[in-house]
Order: C-alpha cells, then structure tokens, then sequence
C-alpha cells in the first residue's frame, strides 16, 4: 500500500485509513508525508527556489568582485599618489662652521658671527644618499629683506652640496645679510616659493652677524 500511495495510485479508502491512523501514530503520520507526492507545481516551486537560490549567490559573488576590484584599483590609486606626490628627496641637514670650528643643526638660532676675513664653511648633507639632480637655491636675509644669492657650490654625487669661502668673497662689502637660506628641491626656487617650501621642510636656515676686524 505504501508503493501505492508513494507513486499516486492509492485509492481513497486507503489514504483515508492512513490519515486517521496517521492521527494517533507519529511513525504512521511521517512515513504518510513521505509517501505523498507532491502537490502540484512543488516541481516548478522547487525549481524557482533553487533558481534563485543560484542567482543569489552569482549576484553576491559579483558584487564582491566588483567590489574587490575596486579596491584593488583605489589601492594602486593610493599607491600612486604615494609615489607620485610624495618628495622623493630625503631630509637634508645644514652644518655651518667658522674657521677650524663648527656648528651642526638644521635650523638652530645660534648666529653665526664672522669677520670679513672668516672662512666660512657650509655643508647641506641628505641623510640618505640621493640619486639623480638635488638643486640648492640660496637666499640672504638683509635689512632690506630676501635678496637672491649665488654662492659658489662644490657639489658631490650623493648629493652634498658644499660652500667653504671667505665672508668677504660670498657677498658685496656693502651688504649686511643676517641669516643664509638654502632651499633644498629638484627644481630651482625663487624667493616666492620660500614659504610653501619651509613648509615641506625644504628650507634650511643660519643667522649670520658680520663683525668689523679688529684696528
């Protein structure tokens, strides 16, 4: 009878009796609901379910793609404007000296006094060595405010750049700078670019005195 009833062909006076002793047995009621076909379109039901069930999945998987490659591409985006915009220069120190002596700092307020006959001595030294072109544009604070200037530079390939010269050589007589600026970049600057560049670290400061000679 259980064959019967599980490909169709029970008759109503069976499916009768096993719904009332479905009633009062659970082993009876559970092999009854595994027997009975199924209603009516539980195939085309079922079909749709799984269907979407598979769509679902498909749709979650491209949007975790999608996604995915987006992240992907703002991260090489990230990397880009990483390298693109970051200053490849490393940091530069300046140490200044006075004769035999000398005085190490990067922007340190200790000035710097000098008599005509002083050799000076000026070393802007990265911290790392540099590849490729280092440009040192250098400036003088006077009374009458930033001038340019064009100290004669010794340069080496690690990107050192080197001044060692009488006071009275590196600038006109009657001249009266009180500091020496150096603005350290791949490109030359000129006085307008100071700030922006003291504020990527790029400028380098000593204050200077000029002292007569002695009678």
């Amino acid at each position: 009878m259980w064959t019967r009833v599980a490909d169709g062909t029970a008759s109503a006076a069976e499916l009768a009796e096993l719904t009332e002793r479905a009633e009062h047995d659970p082993a009876v009621r559970a092999m009854l609901d595994a027997c009975r076909p199924p209603p009516p379109g539980t195939d085309a039901a079922l079909a749709a379910h799984l269907t979407e069930r598979v769509e679902r999945r498909r749709s979650t998987r491209r949007r975790a793609l999608a996604a995915g490659g987006a992240l992907a591409i703002a991260a090489s985006v990230t990397v880009a404007v990483l390298v693109g915009g970051a200053d490849p220069l490393p940091r530069y120190v300046l140490e200044t000296g006075r004769g035999a002596s000398e005085v190490r700092g990067t922007t340190d307020d200790d000035v710097l006094e000098l008599w005509p006959s002083t050799v000076v001595r000026v070393t802007l030294r990265p911290i790392a060595p540099v590849e490729g072109e280092v440009v040192v544009s250098a400036f003088l604070r006077t009374e009458r405010g930033l001038v340019p200037w064009d100290p004669p530079f010794e340069r080496s390939g690690s990107g050192v750049a080197r001044i060692e010269a009488r006071a009275d050589s590196l600038w006109p007589q009657e001249l009266a700078p009180r500091a020496m600026i150096f603005v350290v970049d791949r490109a030359s600057r000129t006085i307008d670019d100071i700030d922006e560049q003291r504020r990527r670290g790029r400028v380098l400061e000593r204050p200077v005195r000029l002292i007569s000679e002695a009678p």
